[in-house]
């Protein structure tokens, strides 16, 4: 897997002439970054058709910052080569869409229930950041109060068997590939397998067709 995600990079150095009105939707990411992993995700939740652009988030290029300045991970290309930076944008952007409105919703259309999937995701940035924290700080810094942090996952679950109720919705795939991508850390892995929840929530989670596909192996 390493090996085709380094030949990809070292193939592509030229994003814009490569990618320039293609007439499909690009997503222009890195399969090990999590936040790029939220719009992976709902592209494939959608059955989306779209390509893919692998980037080298160690030596972006100059046609890259110009699809996005901040230098981060993922960009959606739209058709008309429209550049929609930051997980969260794209996630909502795809709802809207009238082109995809016949694709399953990520958001709730109530718009009192679409605030609240907003503060779950606010919510459970506590989490995201300690394993964040643990990778580019310290194993500390990234341990500290995680047990509380994974109660508050919890209680946003409550009893039902997603974070978005019924079914998965925005917050779960916003949550996701952290739980994917992180699931190797013998410390993260300690602290859910004492959750009452957690380890039979990501069982369920991997079980998702789009989740399966996405999932780092």
């Amino acid at each position: 897997f390493q090996d085709q995600i380094e030949q990809s990079e070292t193939k592509d150095k030229h994003i814009l002439n490569k990618i320039q009105n293609m007439g499909k939707l690009t997503l222009i990411h890195h399969p090990l970054c999590p936040y790029a992993a939220r719009a992976h995700l709902a592209l494939l939740y959608k059955g989306i058709d779209f390509e893919e652009q692998i980037v080298d988030v160690k030596n972006k290029s100059e046609e890259f910052l110009k699809l996005n300045p901040l230098g981060k991970v993922s960009v959606l290309l739209l058709e008309d080569g429209t550049s929609i930076y930051e997980s969260l944008p794209v996630l909502e952007l795809l709802d809207t869409l009238p082109q995809y409105a016949h694709t399953p919703k990520l958001y709730p259309t109530d718009p009192v229930e679409k605030a609240q999937a907003e503060m779950k995701i606010a919510r459970l940035g506590g989490l995201i950041n300690s394993l964040c924290s643990y990778v580019s700080k310290s194993a500390e810094a990234g341990l500290k109060d995680l047990d509380k942090k994974i109660s508050t996952f919890e209680e946003l679950i409550g009893d039902k068997p997603y974070l978005g109720g019924e079914s998965p919705n925005v917050v779960d795939f916003a949550v996701i590939p952290w739980f994917d991508r992180y699931s190797s850390i013998p410390d993260f892995v300690e602290q859910l397998s004492k959750s009452a929840v957690a380890p039979a929530y990501i069982e369920r989670v991997h079980k998702i067709p789009a989740v399966d596909t996405a999932r780092v192996r």
